[in-house]
Protein backbone atom coordinates (compact mmCIF):
# COMPACT_ATOMS: atom_id res chain seq x y z
CA UNK A 1 0.00 0.00 0.00
CA UNK A 2 1.68 3.26 -1.06
CA UNK A 3 2.66 5.41 2.47
CA UNK A 4 0.15 7.81 1.73
CA UNK A 5 -3.05 5.94 1.39
CA UNK A 6 -1.73 4.15 4.14
CA UNK A 7 -1.44 7.01 6.44
CA UNK A 8 -5.39 8.28 5.28
CA UNK A 9 -6.28 5.21 6.64
CA UNK A 10 -4.72 5.37 9.74
CA UNK A 11 -5.93 8.77 10.50
CA UNK A 12 -9.71 7.66 9.24
CA UNK A 13 -9.23 4.81 11.94
CA UNK A 14 -8.22 6.98 14.94
CA UNK A 15 -11.33 9.28 13.96
CA UNK A 16 -14.07 6.46 13.52
CA UNK A 17 -12.69 4.72 16.47
CA UNK A 18 -12.86 7.84 18.76
CA UNK A 19 -16.48 8.93 17.35
CA UNK A 20 -17.78 5.04 18.06
CA UNK A 21 -16.75 5.38 21.88
CA UNK A 22 -18.07 9.19 22.11
CA UNK A 23 -21.13 8.33 20.30
CA UNK A 24 -21.62 5.93 22.72
CA UNK A 25 -21.05 8.05 25.60
CA UNK A 26 -23.12 10.59 24.04
CA UNK A 27 -26.13 7.90 24.17
CA UNK A 28 -25.44 7.32 27.49
CA UNK A 29 -25.89 11.04 28.62
CA UNK A 30 -29.13 11.01 26.26
CA UNK A 31 -30.78 8.00 28.18
CA UNK A 32 -29.77 10.32 31.48
CA UNK A 33 -31.62 13.34 29.77
CA UNK A 34 -34.73 10.90 29.20
CA UNK A 35 -34.22 11.35 25.40
CA UNK A 36 -34.43 7.61 24.50
CA UNK A 37 -34.63 8.05 20.59
CA UNK A 38 -31.58 10.54 20.37
CA UNK A 39 -29.95 7.64 22.29
CA UNK A 40 -30.96 4.96 19.39
CA UNK A 41 -29.25 7.62 17.27
CA UNK A 42 -26.80 7.88 18.95
CA UNK A 43 -25.82 3.78 19.26
CA UNK A 44 -26.60 3.28 15.86
CA UNK A 45 -24.20 5.44 14.01
CA UNK A 46 -21.72 4.06 16.72
CA UNK A 47 -22.14 0.62 15.64
CA UNK A 48 -21.54 2.18 12.04
CA UNK A 49 -18.50 3.98 13.05
CA UNK A 50 -17.41 0.64 14.30
CA UNK A 51 -17.26 -0.61 11.20
CA UNK A 52 -15.65 1.82 9.27
CA UNK A 53 -13.08 1.88 11.85
CA UNK A 54 -12.62 -2.23 11.72
CA UNK A 55 -12.51 -2.11 7.93
CA UNK A 56 -9.69 0.44 7.84
CA UNK A 57 -7.98 -1.25 10.04
CA UNK A 58 -8.46 -4.84 8.37
CA UNK A 59 -7.42 -2.61 4.98
CA UNK A 60 -4.56 -1.43 6.55
CA UNK A 61 -3.40 -4.96 8.06
CA UNK A 62 -3.87 -3.86 11.47
CA UNK A 63 -6.08 -7.09 12.09
CA UNK A 64 -3.37 -10.70 12.19
CA UNK A 65 -3.61 -13.66 14.07
CA UNK A 66 -4.53 -14.01 17.48
CA UNK A 67 -1.42 -14.16 18.56
CA UNK A 68 -0.17 -11.77 16.72
CA UNK A 69 -3.20 -9.49 17.73
CA UNK A 70 -2.25 -10.18 21.54
CA UNK A 71 1.62 -9.50 21.21
CA UNK A 72 -0.11 -5.93 19.73
CA UNK A 73 -2.19 -5.63 22.46
CA UNK A 74 0.89 -6.68 24.69
CA UNK A 75 2.89 -4.07 23.44
CA UNK A 76 0.36 -1.53 23.74
CA UNK A 77 -0.78 -1.71 27.53
CA UNK A 78 3.35 -2.01 27.98
CA UNK A 79 3.71 1.64 26.37
CA UNK A 80 0.92 3.06 28.83
CA UNK A 81 2.28 1.88 31.62
CA UNK A 82 5.69 2.00 31.45
CA UNK A 83 5.55 5.11 29.49
CA UNK A 84 2.70 7.16 28.19
CA UNK A 85 0.80 6.79 31.69
CA UNK A 86 3.21 7.66 34.18
CA UNK A 87 4.19 10.76 31.84
CA UNK A 88 1.10 12.05 31.53
CA UNK A 89 -0.12 11.62 35.21
CA UNK A 90 2.97 13.75 36.24
CA UNK A 91 2.00 16.51 34.11
CA UNK A 92 -1.07 16.69 35.32
CA UNK A 93 0.09 16.65 38.65
CA UNK A 94 2.51 19.41 38.00
CA UNK A 95 -0.23 21.84 36.24
CA UNK A 96 -2.71 20.92 39.21
CA UNK A 97 -5.42 18.94 36.72
CA UNK A 98 -6.73 17.25 39.60
CA UNK A 99 -9.73 15.78 37.00
CA UNK A 100 -7.37 14.89 34.74
CA UNK A 101 -4.88 13.05 37.22
CA UNK A 102 -7.55 11.22 38.61
CA UNK A 103 -9.07 10.16 34.96
CA UNK A 104 -5.38 8.86 34.18
CA UNK A 105 -4.41 7.46 37.50
CA UNK A 106 -7.70 4.99 37.09
CA UNK A 107 -6.72 3.89 33.36
CA UNK A 108 -3.47 3.74 34.78
CA UNK A 109 -4.15 1.06 37.31
CA UNK A 110 -6.12 -0.81 35.13
CA UNK A 111 -3.69 -1.22 32.31
CA UNK A 112 -1.49 -2.84 34.39
CA UNK A 113 -4.02 -5.55 35.32
CA UNK A 114 -4.84 -6.05 31.43
CA UNK A 115 -0.70 -6.04 30.35
CA UNK A 116 -0.77 -9.05 32.99
CA UNK A 117 -4.31 -10.66 31.41
CA UNK A 118 -2.43 -9.95 27.52
CA UNK A 119 0.66 -11.65 28.57
CA UNK A 120 -0.98 -14.86 30.51
CA UNK A 121 -2.93 -14.87 26.92
CA UNK A 122 -0.21 -14.83 24.87
CA UNK A 123 1.44 -17.66 26.64
CA UNK A 124 -1.20 -19.88 26.30
CA UNK A 125 -1.84 -19.18 22.72
CA UNK A 126 1.63 -19.58 21.70
CA UNK A 127 1.63 -23.17 23.37
CA UNK A 128 -1.25 -23.64 21.24
CA UNK A 129 -3.70 -23.34 24.05
CA UNK A 130 -6.80 -20.93 24.51
CA UNK A 131 -6.71 -19.46 27.86
CA UNK A 132 -8.00 -20.64 31.13
CA UNK A 133 -9.76 -17.78 32.71
CA UNK A 134 -12.84 -17.25 34.85
CA UNK A 135 -15.39 -14.23 35.03
CA UNK A 136 -14.06 -11.16 34.35
CA UNK A 137 -15.93 -7.94 35.91
CA UNK A 138 -14.78 -4.26 34.79
CA UNK A 139 -15.10 -1.57 37.40
CA UNK A 140 -18.19 0.73 35.24
CA UNK A 141 -16.57 3.90 37.39
CA UNK A 142 -13.25 3.63 36.81
CA UNK A 143 -12.38 0.76 34.44
CA UNK A 144 -10.85 -1.74 37.36
CA UNK A 145 -10.14 -5.28 36.71
CA UNK A 146 -10.52 -8.08 37.79
CA UNK A 147 -11.11 -12.07 37.38
CA UNK A 148 -13.81 -13.62 38.74
CA UNK A 149 -16.66 -12.13 41.16
CA UNK A 150 -16.63 -8.49 41.46
CA UNK A 151 -15.48 -7.27 44.94
CA UNK A 152 -18.35 -5.20 47.32
CA UNK A 153 -16.89 -2.10 47.05
CA UNK A 154 -14.66 -1.24 43.80
CA UNK A 155 -10.87 -0.90 45.42
CA UNK A 156 -9.45 1.87 42.89
CA UNK A 157 -12.54 4.21 42.92
CA UNK A 158 -14.97 2.98 45.83
CA UNK A 159 -17.84 1.89 43.09
CA UNK A 160 -19.84 -0.46 44.96
CA UNK A 161 -20.68 -3.84 43.77
CA UNK A 162 -23.92 -3.18 41.62
CA UNK A 163 -21.72 -0.92 39.19
CA UNK A 164 -19.46 -3.54 37.88
CA UNK A 165 -19.92 -5.17 34.50
CA UNK A 166 -19.59 -8.77 34.59
CA UNK A 167 -18.01 -10.43 31.50
CA UNK A 168 -19.13 -14.89 32.01
CA UNK A 169 -17.19 -17.53 31.33
CA UNK A 170 -19.40 -18.96 28.75
CA UNK A 171 -17.62 -22.17 27.89
CA UNK A 172 -18.31 -22.64 32.13
CA UNK A 173 -21.65 -22.10 31.61
CA UNK A 174 -22.05 -24.06 29.02
CA UNK A 175 -20.29 -27.14 30.61
CA UNK A 176 -22.49 -26.36 33.84
CA UNK A 177 -25.56 -26.59 31.73
CA UNK A 178 -24.48 -29.56 29.86
CA UNK A 179 -24.72 -31.10 33.94
CA UNK A 180 -27.68 -30.12 34.25
CA UNK A 181 -30.24 -33.27 35.57
CA UNK A 182 -33.58 -33.96 34.45
CA UNK A 183 -36.84 -35.49 36.32
CA UNK A 184 -39.71 -37.79 35.19
CA UNK A 185 -42.91 -36.36 35.64
CA UNK A 186 -44.37 -39.79 35.72
CA UNK A 187 -42.21 -41.76 38.43
CA UNK A 188 -39.39 -39.21 39.63
CA UNK A 189 -36.33 -40.96 38.45
CA UNK A 190 -33.76 -38.20 37.61
CA UNK A 191 -31.41 -38.24 35.02
CA UNK A 192 -27.81 -37.19 35.93
CA UNK A 193 -25.54 -36.44 33.43
CA UNK A 194 -22.39 -37.51 35.30
CA UNK A 195 -24.12 -41.27 35.91
CA UNK A 196 -25.20 -41.45 32.73
CA UNK A 197 -27.41 -44.76 31.86
CA UNK A 198 -25.14 -47.48 31.60
CA UNK A 199 -28.15 -49.92 31.19
CA UNK A 200 -29.20 -48.26 28.41
CA UNK A 201 -25.19 -47.52 27.18
CA UNK A 202 -25.24 -43.80 27.94
CA UNK A 203 -22.07 -43.23 28.98
CA UNK A 204 -21.22 -40.85 31.93
CA UNK A 205 -21.28 -37.00 30.83
CA UNK A 206 -23.87 -37.58 28.46
CA UNK A 207 -26.34 -34.36 28.50
CA UNK A 208 -29.66 -35.05 28.31
CA UNK A 209 -30.23 -33.21 25.55
CA UNK A 210 -27.74 -35.33 23.51
CA UNK A 211 -29.81 -39.00 24.62
CA UNK A 212 -31.31 -40.61 21.69
CA UNK A 213 -34.60 -39.51 20.63
CA UNK A 214 -36.04 -42.90 21.24
CA UNK A 215 -34.33 -42.75 24.71
CA UNK A 216 -36.84 -43.58 27.71
CA UNK A 217 -36.57 -43.21 31.41
CA UNK A 218 -35.05 -46.68 32.45
CA UNK A 219 -37.85 -47.11 35.32
CA UNK A 220 -40.95 -45.95 33.42
CA UNK A 221 -40.47 -46.10 30.04
CA UNK A 222 -42.00 -42.61 30.45
CA UNK A 223 -40.19 -40.79 26.64
CA UNK A 224 -38.28 -37.59 26.56
CA UNK A 225 -40.83 -35.08 26.58
CA UNK A 226 -41.84 -36.15 29.87
CA UNK A 227 -39.14 -34.44 31.91
CA UNK A 228 -38.16 -32.04 33.17
CA UNK A 229 -35.22 -29.36 34.27
CA UNK A 230 -34.66 -30.75 38.03
CA UNK A 231 -33.92 -27.49 40.30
Amino acid sequence: MKETTGGNLKSAFAGESQAHMKYLAFAAQAEKEGLANVARLFRAVSFAEQVHATGHLRTFGGIGATKDNLAAALGGETHEVNEMYPDYIATAKSEGEKGAERSMNWAFEAEKVHQKMYSRAKTSVDKGKDLQIGNIAICGVCGWTVEGEPPDKCPLCGAPREKFVLFENTAKIQEEGSMQKWECMVCGYVYDPAVGDPDSDIAPGTAFEDLPDDWVCPQCGATKDMFEKKD
